[in-house]
Formats: structure tokens, sequence, C-alpha cells
């Protein structure tokens, strides 16, 4: 019996994408002096996401406004130190907007990538994200 189907397979599986593999990126907002809002733009393609950080105050109000070239390129919002998830938008009825007034300071994370289905398929979407710190 041959070795080299099962050597084959085994090959095969370990250079196959898997989430684990997924890309990450940290982009820190920034405003400029004297403005409270900030915009990007990029891509995220499978299952790379990318992690924006913003600095926030209890009683602030954080607004995103967000827009994909896909439907299912999507963001959450997350509490200051892992503390869960404050917003996903894909559970959303405005899945491109996202307004809270915020109850703890410290360091929010905004991750943008795509749902699990369409990460699967490896497609990519362009996207923009704008941010706006009032109060």
């Amino acid at each position: 019996m041959s070795r080299l189907p099962l050597l084959f397979t085994i090959l095969t599986l370990a250079a196959a994408p898997s989430p684990s593999d997924a890309v990450d990126r940290e982009v820190s907002v920034r405003f400029k002096p004297g403005t409270s809002s900030a915009s990007y733009s990029g891509t995220t393609q499978g299952y790379d996401m990318v992690s924006y950080t913003l600095d926030a105050r209890a009683g602030q109000t954080l607004a995103i406004r967000f827009k994909g070239s896909l439907g299912s390129c999507i963001f959450s919002v997350q509490r200051p130190e892992g503390q869960g998830n404050l917003s996903d938008s894909g559970a959303n009825p405005d899945p491109d907007l996202f307004t809270a007034t915020l109850e703890d300071t410290g360091r929010y994370r905004v991750n943008v990538g795509l749902m699990r289905v369409t990460a699967r398929r490896g497609l990519s979407c362009d996207y923009t994200i704008d941010f706006e710190i009032t109060g």
C-alpha cells in the first residue's frame, strides 16, 4: 500500500486556510486637533479582521457610520477591556449606523470583517468607516 495518497491528504489539509490564519490589523483612531470625527477606508478579505481602537469617556456619545461593498461586511463595537460587545452591526436594524452614549471610560475596539459564510468563500469587501465622539 502506498503512503503517497495519505501524504497528499495531510499536505492538502495543512495548506487549507482556516479562521486561525486570519490576518488582523490594528488601527488607532486619531482625531485631528480641534475635530471630533475621523474617517478611514480599507479592505478586508476572507477571515481577515481590521480592529480600530479609540479612547472615550463615560457620558460621551460615539457615532459610527459604515459602508461596505458587500452586505455581509460588518462591524462590532467592543467595550473596554474585553467586557463584551456593545453592538454587532449584523444584528442591528440599521447595520450601517451605530450611536450610543457610552457607559464606560476606556479603549473601545471596533472590529470590521466579513460574516462567516462570505469569509469562507474568500471574498473581499471595500469599506469606509467614520467615527465621531461628542460630549
